[in-house]
């Protein structure tokens, strides 16, 4: 493979993967789902919007990222700048702490992304720190992904010494590029072979203000490409199921010895009358059910792979019988494990060292401490409140044996996750009211002590055969 198709193959990487973790692009337009053979144009066509989309893996990541910045960031310093940059990191009102979850959110899935800080022209930042500070002219931060790299140079030891992204499209078409090195920030456009330069900044920084969020590569393969990958192919499974349902519903009527030539339109609510001589009564045709049923088990066995793919990235998942289960509830459901977080957590915390002393390199050298607050809980005191009231309430109806079971469940799990309570025992009275449910299947992953990626299953006698799935909500 040529470097020109590999650098082609690993932007389409990315582009998938940024696509299945936010639910756009191809998934909005239907171009990411496979043309059936022998179909038609306008049958793909209509297919396309027709399509949606069932966003797991959005859940999945968040799942180990945000518990990280819902908890207490304690940034101590003396800068009443940087206090300033902390409440709008950007210059557009985004807060430090909301663009650090941004960062690493998608180095998570992206495998890499960049924090650039740009500042203003020394002849326009005001001579008095007040002026500075009421006209916000502060060095802010930007955030890239490797989408948006053109092209990047390293020193002998692999060192990132310049950068060049993507910045902005112009409303006549034209695209501009900014270069970034240790002296100077270089703005340009191409027009057909030639390079117009637009500006040319010299930072007088004397280092890159470019800081890759993560370790490694600066264009390294995407993190989540698998988990993307069954994304894509549970997207187009799902489709095509729905193509199956519509084809049954509508189903494609046979008329015996009918002229080929003729058109006859019959609808749900129209009549068809037949000769009384005729013995070849008209007769409907459909896909056999048993299609139905195979892409019913593709897309079951899609969507628990895709939340292995979870758990191995530290996601923990607690579910019962997956065909029930809406994307809010497995949104709800996915944890993250300590080790997983811990580790945002670090990355996190190393990043905002970085992020400060470019920023004092800009304005003028502190000191700072950051430290993240690592008690990690699934849900806010407020949520609990708010998930308890409710579960009480519904218990106190009474309405079946199956349904007290079920919320006494749930509230076993809220019991779990506010409580020192012992994994055993949790799973010991949580099979005892499994138990007492019908035709549900209990699958609980815990993860294994000292090592994140290895699990026990633990499997309730049941089952599910009344192949029906509920789809997922986005």
């Amino acid at each position: 493979m040529s470097e020109e198709n590999e650098v082609n193959q690993l932007r389409a990487s990315y582009k998938l993967v940024q696509d299945s973790y936010l639910g756009d692009g191809g998934y909005l337009t239907g171009e990411y789902l496979h043309r059936y053979r022998r179909e038609g144009h306008s049958d793909y066509s209509e297919r396309k919007e027709q399509a949606y989309y069932i966003n797991l893996m959005g859940p999945i990541v968040d799942s180990i990222v945000k518990p990280v910045f819902n908890q207490k960031i304690t940034r101590d310093h003396i800068s009443d700048l940087y206090r300033v940059f902390e409440e709008d990191a950007d210059n557009k009102g985004c807060t430090l702490t909301k663009f650090m979850e941004k960062a690493i959110t998608t180095a998570n899935y992206m495998g890499q992304c960049y924090v650039v800080m740009d500042s203003f022209k020394e002849d326009d930042i005001p001579p008095t720190l007040k002026e500075q500070i009421n006209n916000r002219k502060l060095p802010f931060v930007s955030l890239k992904t490797p989408l948006d790299v053109i092209t990047y140079e390293t020193d002998d030891f692999d060192k990132l010494t310049s950068i060049t992204f993507f910045h902005k499209r112009l409303p006549d078409g034209t695209i501009k590029y900014r270069k970034y090195d240790s002296e100077t920030v270089l703005e340009f456009k191409i027009d057909g072979e030639e390079i117009i330069v637009i500006s040319k900044v010299a930072h007088m920084m004397g280092i890159l203000p470019v800081i890759p969020v993560m370790y490694g590569d600066v264009l390294p393969t995407p993190s989540a490409i698998n988990m993307a990958q069954m994304s894509k192919a549970l997207y187009n499974q799902v489709s095509e199921l729905r193509e199956l349902g519509r084809d049954s519903a509508f189903s494609l009527l046979v008329i015996p010895g009918a002229d080929p030539k003729v058109t006859i339109e019959v609808g749900s609510k129209s009549t068809l009358f037949v000769p009384r001589d005729v013995t070849n009564m008209p007769t409907y045709i459909s896909p056999d059910t048993s299609i139905n049923a195979n892409s019913l088990d593709e897309i079951k066995f899609l969507v628990e792979t895709i939340i292995s793919q979870g758990a191995l990235a530290g996601a923990v998942v607690q579910s019962g019988s997956i065909s029930v289960k809406s994307g809010v509830a497995l949104a709800f459901e996915f944890q993250g494990t300590s080790e997983a977080l811990n580790s945002n957590a670090d990355i996190s915390e190393g990043l905002e060292y970085k992020v400060a002393s470019l920023f004092g390199t800009y304005t003028e050298p502190f000191i700072i401490e950051v430290e993240y607050d690592r008690e990690y809980t699934p849900f806010n005191t407020a949520e609990v409140g708010t998930q308890l009231t409710f579960l009480k309430e519904l218990l106190s109806l009474s309405i079946s044996e199956d349904v007290d079971n079920e919320i006494k469940a749930q509230l076993l799990d809220l019991l779990r996750y506010n409580s020192d309570m012992d994994t055993d025992r949790y799973l010991e009275l949580k099979s005892k009211i499994m138990s007492a449910r019908t035709g549900d299947v209990v699958s609980e992953v815990v993860p294994k002590e000292g090592y994140m990626g290895q699990f026990d299953t633990i499997e309730d006698v049941g089952s599910d055969d009344s192949g029906s799935f509920e789809a997922l909500e986005q």
